[in-house]
């Protein structure tokens, strides 16, 4: 059983090392609706389930999938959230659970992200900027390649597996220029041109409004084919 890997939308950043101003680290993780797209579009809807159970007052979430040989559960053990400490806790140990079946896994092989902040980063010495994934490249579970823009859309952080860490504060139009500009929507384009003539249009139109957003920002590979077939699988269900 094989999940792909997490799109740029789906990758989440949090900042920490934030106690001295002037630099943090940022760690990526996965958001809870994001796993469970994932398991959605991978194994349907109808064939994976989870449950939570506390064990010495530490939440747990068992995961279960069915399979041709019946149900595969891998369980893990959560982390309060600073937020809303239960369902923090509840949230992590599905996310966890989910990393066990290889679920948001790749992103634990990349690159250690420290930045340096500006002064605009901060309000009263407190950090409040934002980031986002502009783009990420994988080679099957490991990053290869990852930029990350703050909210003003620079790039603070520009990372290569084969040339090490670009240079950074550069706008986005720039890292465009040197790494060339994604050509996975256009391909998405191209494939659904060519099932026009004999696939279900309504099918196809959903399917595509679907996937455009997450094809704007997706560098590295789409397997077309299987989304569009788990898709159809889905829809006939």
């Amino acid at each position: 059983m094989t999940f792909r890997n997490l799109y740029p939308t789906e990758i989440q950043i949090r900042p920490t090392d934030t106690k001295y101003k002037g630099s943090c680290t940022l760690l990526l993780y996965q958001d809870a609706r994001a796993a469970m797209d994932i398991l959605d579009e991978t194994v349907g809807p109808e064939n994976w389930q989870k449950e939570y159970y506390e064990v010495k007052g530490n939440v747990y979430c068992r995961l279960g999938i069915h399979t041709e040989s019946g149900w595969v559960w891998k369980a893990d053990c959560g982390i309060e959230s600073n937020v809303d400490a239960q369902k923090g806790e509840a949230s992590d140990a599905f996310k966890r659970a989910a990393v066990n079946f290889g679920i948001g896994r790749e992103l634990y092989s990349g690159p250690r992200i420290k930045i340096s902040c500006p002064d605009n980063y901060y309000k009263d010495e407190r950090l409040i900027m934002s980031f986002y994934v502009h783009n990420i490249s994988y080679d099957g579970k490991r990053i290869t390649a990852i930029t990350i823009m703050d909210k003003f859309n620079n790039v603070v952080f520009d990372w290569d597996y084969n040339k090490g860490l670009l240079s950074t504060r550069k706008p986005v139009e720039a890292v465009k220029e040197e790494k060339g500009t994604t050509t996975v929507l256009d391909g998405l384009k191209a494939f659904c041109g060519g099932l026009k003539p004999t696939a279900d249009k309504q099918q196809l139109l959903r399917f595509y409004k679907f996937y455009e957003p997450k094809a704007q920002t997706w560098r590295g590979t789409m397997d077309y084919k299987t989304l569009w077939e788990r898709w159809l699988a889905k829809a006939t269900a």
